[in-house]
């Protein structure tokens, strides 16, 4: 098989078939290991949570509440700031300009 003679949609062809079979044995391998482990275990006299006792988990980290507003833009309720990281260039342009910070706190 000459792959330089090859078209681009035979060679996308090939390579989708290449991957998809390479998952395959891959998985074929990962459960002919898992069979293994577990004959050797039991004919160790063993059960396969003696061997690998169960860690208890942590619980799933779920996403955080967005951080409070603060600061709020008075005509314009949706330019926000919660005062931390960054100050938005709006903000920074009106205290550049005189304003003060404590005028915008919500």
């Amino acid at each position: 098989m000459d792959l330089k003679k090859m078209s681009v949609a035979d060679l996308e062809k090939l390579s989708a078939d290449a991957l998809r079979l390479a998952e395959k044995k891959k998985e074929k391998k990962k459960q002919d290991l898992a069979a293994d482990i577990m004959v050797q275990i039991q004919k160790a006299g063993f059960t396969f949570d003696e061997i690998f006792p169960q860690q208890p988990s942590k619980p799933a980290r779920g996403r955080t509440a967005p951080a409070k507003v603060k600061y709020r833009h008075p005509e314009d309720p949706t330019l926000t700031w919660a005062g931390w990281g960054r100050k938005p260039k709006w903000l920074v342009d009106a205290l550049d300009g005189g304003a003060d910070l404590d005028s915008y706190a919500v």
